[in-house]
Order: C-alpha cells, then structure tokens, then sequence
C-alpha cells in the first residue's frame, strides 16, 4: 500500500513539474532570432531588427515562438529586416502578411503551409526567393500571370497561351523556383541584363521553349531548370557563370550545342549537360574536364569564346576596294547572326558599318566598301543585342 502510495505521489509531482515547465515556457513571449528581436503579445508577432536584421534558419517546429503558433494571427516584420529564414513562419494562422523594402532574400518554405495566407504586399527589395517560400498557401495557388515580387519573378499562374514571347523587366535579378513550371505555352524569354540566378525547377517542362539568352550577369542554373526543354537547340553561358547544377538541362534532347564562357565553372552531375550536346569550351577549362569526365563532345573555343575563327583577311590597303574574309569553320549559315564591318578613319572615327545577314553567306563573305578608310572591324551580332568582336583592327 506505501509503495502504491509512493508511485502516485511521484506521478503528482510529475504534473507538477510539467505544468511549472509549460508555465515557464509560456512566459517566453520575447528574445532573439538571429539578429532581430521577437515579441508576441495579444496574438500579434512582431520582428524587430537587431543588427543586420537577419532571422533565423528553423525547422518546423522549432522556432521560439512555436508554443503560440496556434494563436499568432498576425506578423509584423518591421524595416530593417533583411533575410527572412528557412520556414520561420511555417504553418501560421495569419490572412495577410507585408514584407517591407529592407527585405532582399525570403528563404525555403518561410511561409509554407500557412493555409490561411491571401494577401502578400511589399517586397519591394526581394532578389531572391527560395523554394516553395509560400508554397501551399491561398495566395501562391491562386496567382494568376507574371507575378514579379521586387526584383524577383516568383510564378506564372494560369495556363500560358501558345507562342508565349516574355521580355523580364530590367529590374529582374533572379527567377524563383518552379516559376515557369511546366509552361509548356512559352516561346521565347529575354532575360535582362542583370540578372544573377534562375531556380531549382524554373522552366523545367517548358517543351516549346526555342531560344533563351544569357546576359553577362548570370552566376548560377539550379537544378532541372531546364529539365525536358526539347525544343532548346542551343544554349550560350555566359563568362559570368560560376555553378551550373545537376539535372540543369537533363532530358534537353534537341540541344546540339552548349557553350560555357567561363573557365572555372562548376558543372555538377553526367545529366548537367545532355550527351547528344557539344561543349564548346576553353581550352584547360573546368568545361573540358567535364567533357572527358563524362564522354561528352568537345570543341575548343578561341580567345574571343567563339569557335568561328577569322583565317584569312584580303583588302586593297587604299580603300575603295573589296574585302574578303575568310571563316574557319565554314558553317557560319548555321547560326542564325550577322556579321558587321565597322570602318573607321585615321582618327580611329567610326565612318560607317557594312551588314551581311550569316543566311547569305559561306565560309568567304565579301564586304564591298565604297568610301576610303583607315582601318576595319569586324563584329558579330546577335539578335539579343550583343555585340562579339570577332578581330581586332586591320
């Protein structure tokens, strides 16, 4: 009977002390995230900044305002905060939230789950988004068009039509993930000059994509953007990428050729790149080690990061004459460009440009100048506005 006795005391000294830890964890209404400040008070969260305003990483259920998660029905995030971290508002109960203009990064699942969310204002400053940030929320699902969030395109909503051409804003710096999921009405797209990141999944499915065009900007090519674009036939990288991540073109069966400017660039994985494609590389570069690496084709680009060189140029030296150029290889009617003569007088003024569009051409094009000159250029351009020197000055 005292043994008996004994077990429920120790059983009511239990409760006790659970109820005195839940009080005690209860009366945790404030402190630190990272480097901003909590408090919650009469179902409000408010975020201040403390330092560079960054929140906290957590996981699901780990976030130090947990304990009233079923009760916080609205968040304040005042300026001066800058990173939103992983899944910090996870599951909320809130309707709407606004995200002021210090804000520049909303990280993985921060407001995933929050099944009640319908309204997202600000983020003015946003540059990059993570994946499924507000993922299975009323808003997201429900977003219909380009929806631009700062300087980010975070989704296309709705079915596209067919022959979709999207020219991005200037403002743009990164494409969130899955934004372009399955788009399978999109053409073509410009990115701008500027932009830095386009996102795990972002035109994976996009079957009708024929030509897209990467600026001096570009940095990283999460993984399966690209995923089953069948109708890519040619990529151009740019010098500035720097990862170029597993699966990033995987199922691309049509692409024939993919360039990598960049020497040093990370390329992760043997479906990074598909294999009926060739690379076109530096000699010694990170490209090439890829190619052997995996058995890919590989074809050596000269200085300029072009793999048509200039063999042989013919002038009269007096002007008022034909020029005569030579391409190494002759299959410059492949690509779909135009070649420029640029003249210029002995004060290096330019005097005027000479056009021959690549469809009239072989590996010998002919310009025929009309006027005295100096000296030439010749330059190649594409129909994205970019201009490659192709030689220096004769």
């Amino acid at each position: 009977m005292k043994k008996f006795i004994r077990v429920i005391e120790c059983i009511i000294l239990i409760c006790i002390l659970s109820n005195f830890m839940q009080t005690a964890l209860a009366a945790e209404d404030s402190g630190y995230c990272g480097s901003s400040f909590w408090k919650y008070e009469n179902g409000v969260l408010t975020i201040s900044p403390s330092g560079s305003g960054v929140i906290l990483n957590y996981d699901t259920d780990l976030q130090p305002w947990y304990y009233y998660r079923s009760s916080i029905n609205r968040v304040v995030i005042e300026d001066g905060i800058t990173v939103i971290g992983k899944e910090a508002f996870y599951g909320l109960y809130i309707k709407s939230i606004y995200i002021p203009q210090t804000v520049t990064k909303i990280d993985v699942g921060a407001f995933y789950n929050c099944n009640y969310l319908s309204s997202v204002t600000g983020g003015d400053s946003v540059s990059l988004i993570g994946n499924n940030a507000f993922g299975n929320t009323p808003w997201y699902n429900n977003l219909s068009g380009l929806k631009i969030v700062g300087n980010t395109v975070l989704k296309y909503g709705g079915n596209m039509p067919s022959n979709t051409e999207i020219v991005l804003p200037d403002n743009i710096k990164s494409i969130a993930p899955s934004a372009f999921y399955e788009c399978v009405g999109l053409k073509s797209i410009k990115f701008p000059k500027g932009i830095e990141s386009i996102g795990k999944n972002s035109f994976r499915g996009c079957s009708s994509l024929t030509e897209i065009f990467f600026p001096e900007s570009l940095i990283e090519i999460g993984e399966n953007s690209f995923g089953t674009c069948t109708s890519l036939s040619e990529v151009y990288l740019p010098s500035t990428i720097s990862n170029i991540d597993s699966y990033a073109f995987y199922k691309c069966s049509n692409i024939q050729k993919l360039y990598v400017l960049n020497k040093e660039c990370t390329i992760t994985g043997t479906y990074a790149i598909p294999s009926a494609a060739t690379i076109y590389g530096f000699e010694s570069s990170t490209a090439e080690t890829y190619a052997k690496k995996y058995s890919k084709k590989f074809m050596k680009l000269n200085n300029d990061g072009m793999p048509y060189e200039i063999s042989s140029v013919a002038f009269n030296s007096n002007g008022n004459d034909t020029i005569d150029v030579t391409f190494n290889p002759h299959n410059l009617n492949t690509i779909d460009k135009i070649i420029i003569l640029a003249i210029y007088d002995k004060n290096d003024k330019l005097i005027d440009t000479i056009i021959q569009p690549s469809s009239k051409m072989s590996g010998d094009i002919r310009f025929t100048v009309n006027q005295s000159y100096d000296s030439f250029k010749i330059f190649m351009w594409t129909s994205f506005d970019e201009l490659i020197p192709l030689s220096n000055a004769y």
